[in-house]
């Protein structure tokens, strides 16, 4: 829990950080099912991927968290909803090669919840378990659950769903599970090694939250 002297500021960032999450998750599943995806498909991993990927970039210059790995996740989902969104129309029906890389695209991120999934699973913390975990209220540590269970849910969801309401060929969707472990393995070398050439002032001086989710 919550030390008894922590500031207003740092509970207002706090708070907020619990708002954030409620609203872009909501956001995101709105934006899967308003996007205009006969028009457009794939195009709404611009906004979503791409709100989580600034908002991972926000984390590591800012903290609490200056290892994630959103920076790298969420990346080629906002590239490929980018292209999407760059071609609009004339990616009626979407080329194989696009569908297979949003798709992958769509998947990757869930990875991003795999730890705090697996000691929800395994551990079977309750909320104040987690709040105490993470050092934060109760109310966070509600939130982060239900935001963890929800984000891991919606990334699969996405990108099959993606596809289904874009009237998309199964081909490029089927391409993107080989896509989807490349990804995985270059994102884990990539992240590690930008941790390992960015984070050491920070870890030096006790900064770095090693143990925290993904964003916060």
């Amino acid at each position: 829990m919550l030390a008894d002297d922590v500031s207003p500021i740092t509970l207002l960032l706090i708070y907020s950080g619990v708002a954030l999450m409620a609203a872009s998750l909501g956001a995101s599943w709105a934006c899967l099912f308003l996007w205009p995806a006969e028009e457009v498909p794939y195009g709404f991993l611009l906004p979503t991927c791409g709100f989580y990927w600034l908002w991972a970039w926000k984390n590591r210059a800012l903290g609490p968290l200056r290892t994630d790995g959103g920076v790298i996740t969420f990346a080629p989902g906002m590239l490929a909803g980018l292209v999407a969104c760059l071609l609009g129309t004339d990616a009626k029906p979407p080329h194989p090669a696009l569908a297979a890389f949003s798709t992958a695209g769509a998947v990757l991120p869930a990875f991003n919840f795999l730890v705090p999934i697996l000691w929800f699973v395994v551990k079977k913390p309750t909320i104040s378990d987690i709040a105490e975990k993470y050092k934060k209220p109760h109310l966070w540590g509600l939130i982060f659950f239900l935001f963890c269970w929800g984000s891991i849910i919606f990334w699969p969801t996405a990108a099959v769903l993606g596809s289904v309401f874009g009237h998309v060929d199964w081909l490029g969707p089927l391409l993107g599970v080989p896509v989807v472990l490349i990804y995985v393995v270059a994102s884990k070398v990539l992240v590690e090694d930008m941790n390992q050439r960015c984070v050491a002032p920070y870890s030096s001086s006790g900064v770095v939250d090693k143990a925290g989710p993904e964003h916060q």
